[in-house]
């Protein structure tokens, strides 16, 4: 992920982070830590303001992929894809750590989804061309302590108002949610191993 000039060191945190501990997360069985934690995302409604969980039914290890080159001008951080019975679902994983979006529509401007510049939007459409899913999540990752509701409400009017994308559920997840569940894994029986990429995680 670093530039032959070295010029991009400065995004190199974010990158990191996430290959770092999704990358520790898949030596760990996915029920242990990895469900868990993207089992805490959640969205608020803007209209009635109830809070909707991300629901994850699986039997199945996930398969996580790094940075995907397979959407259509977009790349996620991450793809998480599994098989439950013979439904496909999917989730895109927009991390941020110090950074907001990388692209977004001008606040004067009056866009559809179709024409929006938006990158959770962009990430959406990209998701919605893949005809063999049953099930498409975008998770959209950041440090925040509280949940980002000007960048929430924005995208998830925006996706209500087209067909094209709406059966695809946007979420949010905090990093912060991370760290309990690591710690109260630490509590539970678990072999050596997995107990060293725990507290290393940790």
């Amino acid at each position: 992920k670093i530039s032959r000039t070295g010029s991009n060191l400065s995004e190199m945190l974010e990158d990191k982070l996430t290959g770092d501990i999704f990358g520790i997360m898949r030596y760990l069985p996915a029920e242990k830590l990895l469900m868990p934690f993207l089992k805490k995302a959640y969205w608020i409604d803007p209209d009635t303001n109830k809070r909707h969980s991300l629901e994850i039914p699986f039997t199945k290890e996930p398969e996580v992929s790094f940075w995907p080159k397979t959407y259509n001008g977009v790349e996620p951080d991450l793809e998480v894809k599994w098989k439950e019975g013979c439904k496909n679902a999917k989730i895109l994983i927009e991390v941020k750590y110090k950074s907001g979006l990388s692209s977004d529509d001008c606040p004067e401007e009056n866009v559809c989804a179709r024409e929006s510049n938006n990158q959770l939007i962009r990430e959406m459409r990209a998701l919605s061309e893949d005809a063999n899913l049953d099930n498409r999540f975008v998770v959209y990752l950041t440090e925040d302590g509280a949940y980002p509701r000007d960048i929430m409400d924005k995208a998830i009017k925006m996706v209500c108002q087209d067909s094209c994308i709406s059966k695809i559920q946007l979420f949010w997840l905090s990093w912060h949610e991370l760290t309990a569940i690591a710690k109260n894994l630490l509590n539970q029986r678990m072999s050596v191993f997995e107990e060293r990429v725990v507290q290393d995680l940790v």
